[in-house]
């Protein structure tokens, strides 16, 4: 959601919090030695050696299933953001700025539980007086298309509304020509987070529950017998699983670019009506698109040929009820946090606090404006430089690497190189941010608003397919802590809100620093260059440049760390996906190194000092186990690890560091310890 870019000057007259000089915020150079557990060896689990101690402290539950470092950073932010809305939506000054105005509308709006109450399920029933009078599969396919297109908020914080329709529907940049947009669709028709949620034995007590929310749902809009409808749901889209392609199938962005004209679309799919899904999605049909996978689009839409209209329409009620749930009366919000937020921990606009939901619906749908004051109020201009100069770091010691891959060929190291040289590595936040002078809000109630909101964004996204590609465009808001790369644009991007403790403290020592913060950079660096990385060139276009050769060396070690990282067995009975999480253990692998090399560089030669008696290399392996720190329950390892891409924390840690050689000589690692791998065994990116 974009319009025009301004710098915004009107920041200025809130409050700002300068920086100021101060002493390490844990412990005295940075890391807390307090967390350690000396029983254990280095060598035998390195998380625990750092992080033991605290683990035996902390205790976990229902309302707290994560406990870490990483939710402490990613809720401090909620917490910052709601005192700056809470004082927009009382300053005077954000009647002069129309993007500060729509930001307190939001806000308001959705903290307004006495109007939301009033109105009760009202809103909800054109769109359920809409779907009753669907009669042909036609109709479900408008629908369908309506729902994926205006009616859908793709805010970067929120995963609601996907797989409402049977196909997923984007804008995004053309991956074999990036100078262009493109429409994506994708495999849709499923309302739980992975096809692997429909059949794994280990998540059969959510599918239990999602079964007993949807007849919950269906019960509360008054749908007729939810029971055997919420039944008739959970069947179809379990089929509908059994027909998707699996994740691990799709890492390969090679494989999930299927270019398409519309003529081939509908000759692939005969029992879905695309003419009437691109109608209701107010675009015409669409000279060429790109598919993730078209055998899997043929075997959907034969199921939906094939469904019985009372079930199809059934679903679209609940699946309307379910995304709205968050902006009606507390009946329905209730029911979606106790499943959304409690059983999947999945990001919506139902929070577990009001104020956090607001925050988050603000997040989503202006988040520039929360991100300019953001900035001038929590980021110290001496960070802001201080990451700049890391970042610039970085680059030299991952350029300094290529130059010496002995894998690469002398024409793929030409290209490597250039990769490195174009990449932009975006650290802290946009220079300028965006207005949304197009957004229209009417101030008459949270669900009318929110929706002109979606219908705004489709808008603005569906204007970039006749327009050239921004590559300027950041892809995350400053204040959201997270972390991301776009092979396209060729972009590492960190934001700003996650240079704080224990990631980030300009009074720390810089082995800590680099050990945290700086092996995030690096590793965003080098998915231009993992599995997926590798097949995008220098320009952002999807390419094979590596020989075959060198691109059957990746292949191997990616393998070896699949074979891996699925030996793991965090929960009984439950192993992660190694073929997902490949590209992010090789990027962690590779991070650390040149992480390690950056650091080395600050010291110009000499000798570092010692702290506590620890080396400058011990620090800085300590500095990534710390900013890894964390506890979960079981059912949210195993949702991590059932729904996502994302190793869990203690992986990120034991996992690659076995294949770094310079770890093994800081902390003695040696045959006999558990983690210790033979020099031949480790993988090795360079």
């Amino acid at each position: 959601m974009r319009g025009t870019r301004i710098a915004w000057s009107v920041v200025l007259m809130l409050a700002i919090v300068p920086g100021q000089a101060r002493s390490a915020t844990i412990g005295s150079w940075g890391v807390d030695l307090t967390d350690q557990d000396r029983s254990v060896r280095p060598g035998d689990d390195f998380y625990r050696f750092q992080n033991g101690a605290w683990i035996a402290r902390v205790a976990p539950d229902e309302q707290h299933p994560f406990m870490s470092y990483w939710r402490d950073v990613r809720s401090s932010a909620p917490a910052r953001l709601t005192a700056i809305l809470d004082d927009l939506a009382q300053d005077k000054a954000a009647a002069n700025s129309a993007a500060l105005k729509k930001a307190a509308i939001l806000y308001r709006e959705y903290l307004d539980q006495a109007a939301i109450e009033r109105l009760g399920h009202g809103p909800l029933e054109p769109e359920l007086k809409a779907i009753r009078a669907l009669k042909t599969r036609s109709d479900v396919a408008r629908y369908m298309g309506r729902m994926e297109g205006p009616q859908t908020l793709r805010g970067a914080n929120l995963r609601d509304g996907f797989g409402r329709g049977m196909f997923l529907m984007n804008v995004v940049q053309d991956a074999r020509q990036p100078q262009r947009n493109v429409l994506q669709l994708a495999q849709g028709g499923l309302m739980l987070p992975d096809p692997a949620y429909y059949s794994a034995p280990e998540v059969a007590d959510v599918r239990a529950k999602y079964r007993a929310y949807v007849e919950q749902l269906l019960t509360l809009i008054g749908w007729p017998e939810p029971a055997a409808r919420a039944n008739e749901i959970v069947a179809f889209e379990t089929k509908v699983a059994a027909e998707s392609t699996p994740l691990d199938q799709l890492v390969d962005p090679s494989h999930s670019y299927n270019p398409l004209s519309f003529a081939e679309l509908r000759n692939l799919t005969p029992g879905f009506d695309w003419a009437a899904y691109f109608a209701g999605a107010g675009i015409p049909p669409p000279k060429r698109i790109v598919a993730d996978d078209p055998a899997a689009f043929t075997r959907i839409a034969g199921l939906f040929a094939k469904a019985d209209l009372e079930m199809l329409r059934a679903r679209q009620a609940f699946a309307t009820a379910d995304y709205n749930a968050a902006m009606l009366s507390s009946d329905l919000y209730r029911a979606k946090v106790a499943f959304r937020t409690n059983v999947l921990n999945t990001p919506s606009l139902a929070a577990r606090d009001r104020k956090d939901g607001a925050e988050r619906l603000v997040e989503a749908i202006t988040p520039d404006v929360l991100g300019a004051i953001y900035v001038q109020r929590f980021v110290p201009a001496e960070v802001d430089v201080a990451a700049k100069q890391m970042a610039q770091a970085l680059r030299a010691a991952l350029d300094a690497r290529f130059a010496n891959a002995s894998w690469l060929s002398a024409e793929s190291k030409a290209e490597a190189l250039r990769k490195v040289a174009a990449m932009q590595i975006r650290v802290g936040s946009p220079e300028r941010f965006e207005d949304y002078a197009g957004l229209r809000l009417s101030g008459k109630g949270l669900y009318e608003d929110v929706h002109a909101a979606a219908a705004y964004e489709w808008r603005e996204l569906i204007a970039r397919l006749g327009r050239p590609v921004d590559r300027s465009r950041w892809l995350l808001a400053p204040m959201y802590p997270q972390y991301a790369y776009d092979p396209q644009s060729n972009a590492a991007e960190v934001s700003a809100a996650l240079f704080q403790p224990p990631f980030f403290d300009a009074a720390a020592d810089d082995a800590v620093n680099y050990g945290a913060i700086g092996t995030i950079i690096a590793s965003k660096m080098i998915d231009g260059f993992n599995l997926s990385g590798a097949k995008y060139d220098s320009s952002g276009r999807l390419r094979e440049w590596l020989k075959p050769e060198e691109l059957a060396h990746l292949n191997a070690i990616g393998s070896a760390l699949a074979d891996r990282y699925s030996a793991f067995e965090p929960v009984p009975g439950v192993h992660p996906r190694g073929k997902v999480l490949t590209d992010e253990a090789l990027s962690d692998i590779g991070s650390l190194e040149i992480a390690l090399d950056a650091y080395r560089a600050t010291v110009r030669g000499q000798p570092a000092p010692v702290l506590d008696g620890l080396t400058g290399d011990q620090r800085f392996f300590l500095g990534r186990a710390q900013s890894w720190r964390a506890r979960f329950t079981d059912d949210a390892i195993r949702n991590q690890l059932t729904q996502g891409s994302n190793a869990i924390p203690w992986m990120r840690v034991n996992g690659p560091l076995p294949n770094v050689d310079e770890w093994y000589q800081a902390f003695g690692v040696a045959p006999g310890d558990r983690l210790y791998l033979p020099s031949a065994n480790r993988v090795r990116f360079w």
